[in-house]
Parts: C-alpha cells; structure tokens; sequence
C-alpha cells in the first residue's frame, strides 16, 4: 500500500519540530499573492517557477513563519541552500556546530548533530575539535 500524504502544514511542524525552531502556519498561496518577487535576485517568479524560501534557513535557526519566509525561484532557492542572507564564504578554518550527523572526514568517527566542530573551507573538511590526524591533502 502507498502511504497517505503528509499534509503540508503537519510536514512544516514536523522540519520545524526537528530543527528545534518556532513554527506557526502560513499559506504557499499568500506568501507568494503577497509579492511574487524573488527576494533572492529581485525579479518576478512565474507561479510554475514558485519556491518558498526561508530567508534564515531552519539549520541556522530561523523560525518557520510567515515572516521569515520568502517567494523565490527554484534554481535561486536552490543556489543559495542553507546558507544565511548575508553569508560570505570563510577562507580560514572555523568552529562552528554541526547541523546534521555524519562522518569525520578525517578520522571517519560520527559526529553528532551539535557537536563543536573545526570547518576548512579551502581544505574541504569537516573534522572534530578534538581530531589530530594530519590535514595536509594526500
């Protein structure tokens, strides 16, 4: 048997739910009657091209409610992830939390979702604070 729909508004409390964040209901519908620009590039979006972004993504934080919420296009949307409105990519490696779990990509252990972290954007790795295998690209 196929598994019945999940209703939109039960899946936006379940995401919210999961990322810890506040979640009050919003209509797709209102969001995008509301202003039909992407507010992302800034030019109009065509009702087939509709995404709804959140402006402060949920991994960063952001509440799921009406005002944090935004008419995008899906390729915009997409482009910019998860990342928060006024990111700038880093160069030098920084420590930050981890929003999801998976491996160390050093020593290959788990890391958990909140955990302390060491983030080297020009060597592409994520490691744990605590890692001390060497870094130096094989």
């Amino acid at each position: 048997r196929r598994p019945l729909p999940v209703p939109a508004d039960a899946a936006a409390k379940h995401r919210a739910k999961l990322w810890g964040v506040e979640h009050s209901p919003y209509s797709r519908q209102t969001v995008y009657d509301d202003d039909p620009t992407c507010h992302i590039c800034g030019t109009y979006v065509s009702p087939e091209d509709f995404t709804i972004d959140h402006i402060v993504p949920l991994s960063l934080g952001g509440p799921d409610t009406r005002s944090n919420v935004g008419t995008a296009h899906f390729r915009c949307n997409s482009s910019k992830g998860g990342k928060h409105p006024d990111y700038v990519a880093p160069t030098e490696p920084l420590e930050v939390t981890s929003t999801y779990p998976g491996p160390c990509l050093i020593c290959s252990e788990i890391i958990e979702r909140g955990t302390q972290v060491i983030w080297d954007p020009a060597a592409g790795t994520i490691r744990h604070t605590t890692c001390e295998k060497d870094l130096t690209p094989n």
